[in-house]
């Protein structure tokens, strides 16, 4: 059997961003995290003996990389190199090839030049595997990624891509980089597309398999959940993707519904029960999302402006160490006896209605992905998923606002 690990997307030297006040080796912690990220990974692909290593793109954060992050790089691939196993490197547009390391990688490397290379891979058993990819030359790319890679070859049993890029109609600020769409990847016939740029782990393809593993280390709420990379096999001419978590530094949006509450015990028992049913990380950074009705609505208000709130949840949590509360947002909470006044109007009841509905989703799709954490297809389930939570951030502050409005015209009225 073949076995090689696919990762993208480790920015060494990126900050990881936190509002909270850090304890020494909580900021150590942080501070370290994508280059223990990476190292959790060479450790594993040695205690499994993978075969070769690919990385599709932004090793590094910024083109002028740090002579730290550049000695590490070197120092883990000769970890690998004693082992005998490959490492094939392709630069983004974070990192372009614009000139040479400071540092010499071993002989186990293998860089991708700015015009595409076709690099071959011999195993023992006999089969050959064709690995393909370019790396950028300056950090706007815009060319079709299709123009750098040739046909799949006959003298090799597999043949592989590596490519750092976005589909075309991806949503982006910008012209998407080394744009490609999945037709043009399948009629090159390759037999697994290892791809970076995306930060969020995503299947656009299983056959043939076509992965972003999404980036090693989370640097804000937005990226949210377990960061790893992908472990793949070949077995019987089927390749097999499966997640492997190493961040030691996550990030978790909460969502809690505070509906039916009349005691703060209740609400931080809660709170505690939505935090513990997440997989949990070294550190976890959560952002506490408050929604529902409550009677207890300018206690939480007050309690909140003055930093109580805060200090109660994580006093509650009892987990001083792991879980940092960074961010406590208030939007989705609404005041019991002003949600009775406003139940007769129809634009109210339709957001209640939009945002509950969001909410039921979430759960379904938590219900199905604890059965489908061990399976390949997973990626495109968690998603889905980020989207779900993005989508309950819009109607909770949309019901925020429709209700401070209704709130103020029945004051005018009286």
């Amino acid at each position: 059997m073949i076995s090689f690990i696919h990762c993208a997307d480790l920015h060494l030297g990126r900050p990881v961003k936190t509002n909270s006040n850090l304890k020494n080796n909580q900021e150590e912690l942080v501070k370290e995290a994508a280059y223990r990220s990476f190292e959790k990974m060479v450790d594993e692909a040695l205690a499994e003996e993978v075969d070769f290593v690919l990385i599709a793109g932004d090793l590094f954060d910024e083109e002028v990389r740090s002579l730290r992050g550049q000695w590490f790089i070197k120092r883990q691939c000769e970890r690998l190199n004693e082992k005998g196993i490959a490492v094939y490197i392709s630069h983004g547009n974070h990192d372009p090839l614009i000139e040479e390391e400071a540092v010499g990688y071993p002989a186990n490397v293998k860089v991708f030049p700015v015009g595409g290379e076709t690099f071959f891979y011999r195993h023992e058993s006999g089969e050959t595997l064709a690995i393909s990819g370019f790396s950028y030359p300056q950090k706007e790319f815009t060319e079709k990624a299709k123009a750098y890679f040739p046909n799949r070859t006959e003298d090799a049993t597999w043949h592989i891509g590596v490519l750092h890029g976005q589909a075309g109609n991806s949503a982006s600020d910008h012209a998407p980089y080394a744009p490609f769409n999945l037709s043009e990847l399948r009629n090159l016939r390759y037999d697994y597309w290892a791809l970076g740029h995306i930060h969020k782990r995503m299947t656009l393809s299983e056959e043939p398999p076509v992965y972003y593993p999404g980036n090693m280390q989370g640097a804000h709420r937005k990226e949210s959940g377990e960061k790893g990379y992908l472990k793949v096999s070949i077995s019987g001419g089927v390749f097999t993707a499966s997640f492997k978590a190493t961040a030691p530094v996550q990030y978790q949006n909460v969502h809690v519904d505070v509906s039916g509450t009349e005691q703060l015990d209740d609400i931080v028992q809660r709170f505690a029960d939505e935090v513990q049913a997440f997989p949990l990380a070294a550190l976890t950074i959560v952002t506490v999302m408050f929604f529902g009705e409550t009677s207890r609505f300018s206690q939480f208000v007050n309690s909140h402006n003055n930093g109580e709130l805060k200090e109660l949840l994580q006093e509650g949590l009892g987990m001083q160490e792991e879980v940092i509360i960074d961010t406590i947002r208030l939007k989705g909470l609404v005041d019991h006896e002003a949600a009775e006044r406003l139940r007769e109007d129809s634009l109210y009841r339709d957001l209640l209605s939009i945002r509950e509905s969001l909410r039921s989703k979430e759960d379904w799709f938590k219900d199905i992905t604890t059965d489908l954490e061990r399976n390949a297809r997973y990626r495109k389930v968690s998603a889905k998923l980020g989207s779900v939570q993005e989508d309950q951030e819009i109607a909770d502050e949309a019901v925020e606002r429709v209700t401070s409005a209704l709130i103020q015209k029945e004051a005018d009225r009286s």
